[in-house]
């Protein structure tokens, strides 16, 4: 079969004229990238952070102070205001540069080794850098736990705990330290052991500098709590560290223990009632939420969420806290879900008691007030935390749907921390403006100015696809039908069927009728068709070739013309 291409009418678009008009589309499509980039290209509010390694330092040791932009500067802090309470050990500057999902991102940050001249509350003052200013940071300095005149060795470890007298299940904060000049080579410690009490690791191995006397030493620190579980006196035994160092070119075997160290553990005051578990704490929070319709109906139910939160406390420590109600309301209480967190040196930790009262009578119900004894081991005192009691109208109607309860207005704390988000810039409207008119103007010319041969004038009607053309395009769009995964013939003709009530021109073609024939033969009379015979007639529906438009089929029922050529004529 040969197919006849009527030429082509002579382009009007020259190859420079093409060209020409694709730098002008380039031109335009960059100012589109440009102005979607704007939001990146723009700093956002410039932000001036300062951050410390720790708030709690002793004298001699060595404070790291990082203070960092989010944005590219060549200005530098003034650092001379923290000479009054800290000697400037060290100073380092540094920049870099961050691209992230096309997110221009540029930091300058200093480095600052400082070290305290005096004790009590410090205060790092904030600094300023291109109109951005840092908050500023409160430092705790303690007196030294090891005193400079004592004259140490190349390595020694030492323990300590804050507090020597304290009560039964009171926390104690205890401290290892390992220190050392030169170089460390290796060597480990054990984790100490703590009897007959309930323990949890704070930090594990924090390395920073100290100086004592004329050196400056290495420290390698390790802290826990731990709570112990009888009055008398507890012991701690003393702890050791193994390893090797290298001072002075010389190769040193370490081998240092600590001393052991007593507490008095007290108690429980007679102040304390006896009938209330024992709560010994820095601070505690009681909160309640209720979830469910405000006038439940009989059968529905209301959640009451009871949440307990201490510091200086293990969530296993914390007591249930018992919620009853009146007679009218059946409740059902769910397994506590218990949370430790450490923050800034302490323990804290919440426990979350939820309870289902399901409503199996009308009318007004109440949940009973909840209080709460406590030791406040800052004070010595006990204090008291009360929840009011609360009313709900239970309706005898079934279906009645009301609001939800809202948490109370009672005190709690909250241990959020939070995040700087990043900061983006916020667009104004009028570069949306701009896009648009840009991006209509790169349509109008890329429609414009196509590719000659994609004319869309109307041609001549020799050019138009034949009806049989199009049929064949169709079907090479039926993707199961042409799938070559799709072999069994119910699937065939279910897919074939598809395709001729969607289009029911398609059963003219030769192809298809043959496919259809051998499909209804051998699903309704039994017909061997073999898998062979089904892709070939598969492939020739697929790939119907396009008949001659010279010469188009005629169907039976057509007229014969009413004035035939001549050469038509026998």
């Amino acid at each position: 079969m040969v197919i006849r291409m009527k030429p082509r009418k002579p382009s009007h678009h020259t190859p420079e004229r093409r060209r020409i008009l694709n730098r002008i589309i380039l031109v335009i499509l960059v100012a589109v990238m440009l102005l979607l980039l704007i939001p990146q290209l723009h700093a956002s509010d410039k932000q001036l952070t300062a951050d410390v390694d720790r708030t709690r330092i002793e004298m001699g040791d060595v404070l790291k102070l990082k203070v960092q932009t989010n944005f590219e500067t060549t200005g530098t802090p003034d650092f001379s205001q923290l000479q009054d309470q800290f000697e400037i050990l060290g100073r380092q500057r540094s920049s870099r540069i961050e691209i992230s999902n096309g997110r221009y991102k540029a930091f300058s940050r200093w480095d600052l080794h400082l070290s305290p001249r005096q004790q009590g509350e410090l205060v790092i003052p904030p600094f300023e850098v291109d109109d951005a200013i840092s908050a500023p940071l409160t430092i705790e300095v303690r007196p030294p736990s090891q005193q400079n005149d004592v004259r140490r060795g190349a390595s020694f470890v030492e323990s300590f705990v804050e507090a020597k007298s304290v009560y039964v299940q009171q926390q104690v904060h205890y401290t290892l330290r390992f220190y050392h000049l030169g170089q460390f080579i290796n060597g480990n410690i054990r984790p100490p052991r703590f009897d007959e009490a309930l323990s949890f690791s704070l930090r594990n191995q924090f390395q920073y500098q100290k100086q004592i006397g004329a050196h400056r030493y290495e420290v390698y620190e390790w802290t826990w709590v731990f709570y112990p579980q009888k009055s008398g006196t507890y012991t701690l035994p003393p702890q050791g560290f193994d390893g090797r160092i290298q001072y002075r070119g010389q190769l040193r075997l370490v081998q240092d223990r600590t001393q052991p160290i007593q507490i008095e553990v007290k108690p429980i005051p007679d102040a304390f009632p006896a009938s209330e578990p024992w709560l010994p704490a820095q601070s505690v929070q009681l909160t309640q939420q209720f979830d469910g319709p405000r006038q439940p109906s009989v059968g529905e139910t209301v959640q009451r969420t009871l949440t307990l939160r201490a510091k200086g406390l293990l969530a296993s420590q914390l007591p249930e806290v018992i919620s009853q109600a009146s007679e009218g309301l059946s409740l059902y209480p769910k397994k506590p879900a218990l949370d430790n967190q450490a923050h800034q040196q302490t323990v804290i930790s919440e426990r979350q008691q939820t309870i289902e009262a399901v409503a199996n009578a009308s009318g007004a119900q109440r949940f009973a007030p909840i209080t709460l004894h406590w030791w406040n081991t800052n004070t010595d005192q006990l204090e008291t935390l009360t929840l009011p009691e609360r009313r709900i109208e239970v309706s005898a109607a079934v279906g009645q749907t009301g609001q939800v309860f809202l948490p109370e207005a009672t005190p709690s704390y909250s241990e959020t921390s939070r995040t700087d988000s990043d900061t983006t810039w916020t667009p104004p409207k009028w570069w949306l403006w701009g896009l648009v008119p840009l991006l209509l103007a790169a349509l109008f010319v890329m429609m414009r100015y196509r590719q000659p041969g994609r004319q869309t004038q109307t041609e001549p009607s020799d050019k138009l696809p034949s009806k049989h053309t199009v049929l064949a395009h169709k079907i090479k769009q039926a993707n199961r039908l042409c799938d070559p995964d799709t072999l069994e013939p119910t699937d065939v003709y279910r897919q074939l069927q598809q395709q001729l009530q969607a289009n029911p021109n398609m059963n003219q073609l030769a192809a298809v009728q043959d496919l259809n024939q051998a499909l209804q033969a051998h699903l309704f009379a039994d017909k061997p068709l073999p898998q062979e015979a089904l892709i070939t007639l598969k492939t020739q529906v697929c790939e119907a070739e396009v008949p001659d438009n010279k010469q188009p089929a005629r169907a039976a029922s057509q007229l014969q013309p009413l004035y035939p050529n001549k050469s038509n004529q026998p």
